[in-house]
């Protein structure tokens, strides 16, 4: 006899499917758990307003990032940094607890427009879980490389020797791997994070739950 799933169950089963497709963590990746603070650095540069497999790559991560966050966020507290333009590096949500409804707002309120960042927006991300006690995950999406003169492998050693416990992982979104490991794997490697590699919103989506989750939820 042929029975009847609810919706939610298919969805479930997609989920865990792709997050058990992502690569495992290395065995030198750290694990963070959930006690830890969350940071978002989201790419919002001009290429992200570029059509990807029929949508706006920015919509398609703006839709990610709220599928994941309210899982996340009830056990982590999360923040949102956004960089938009090499003078554009925004501190948007401050890290707290069921912050899933603003990062949904101002991720939505965030035109995709200007340059790359990139260092200095992690940089930012950085400082604020310095101030919170030095201990924290930082997960950038991202779409390119850096344009603004910044050095993501020098930060990534300055991360790691003077503030080993934040690790940084690094998704990134409709890039080509190849180029994306040779630019921006030192990121992680310093760090003891993962790059992980998305081409649409269900690889997104799944990269974001493995990297901003921790053992409850994984």
């Amino acid at each position: 006899m042929l029975i009847k799933r609810p919706r939610w169950f298919w969805r479930s089963l997609v989920a865990a499917v792709a997050f058990f497709a992502l690569p495992a963590l290395s065995a030198g990746a750290k694990r963070n758990s959930c006690i830890e603070t969350a940071m978002i650095v989201f790419d919002a540069s001009g290429s992200m307003g570029v059509s990807h497999r029929g949508s706006l790559k920015i919509a398609t991560a703006r839709a990610a990032v709220t599928e994941v966050l309210p899982d996340i966020t009830g056990v982590r507290e999360t923040g949102l940094v956004t960089y938009a333009g090499c003078s554009r590096v925004e501190m948007r949500v401050a890290p707290a607890l069921n912050t899933d409804q603003q990062i949904t707002a101002a991720l939505q309120a965030t035109p995709a427009r200007g340059s790359t960042p990139l260092a200095r927006a992690v940089a930012r991300a950085q400082q604020t879980l310095a101030e919170r006690g030095g201990k924290g995950v930082i997960v950038l999406v991202t779409d390119g490389l850096e344009s603004c003169s910044g050095r993501p492998c020098r930060l990534a050693q300055r991360i790691a020797s003077i503030t080993p416990g934040i690790t940084v992982h690094v998704i990134g979104f409709a890039l080509t791997p190849e180029i994306g490991r040779q630019h921006l794997r030192c990121l992680t490697e310093a760090t003891g994070g993962v790059y992980a590699h998305a081409d649409d919103n269900r690889e997104l989506s799944a990269a974001l739950r493995k990297l901003l989750g921790c053992p409850m939820l994984s």
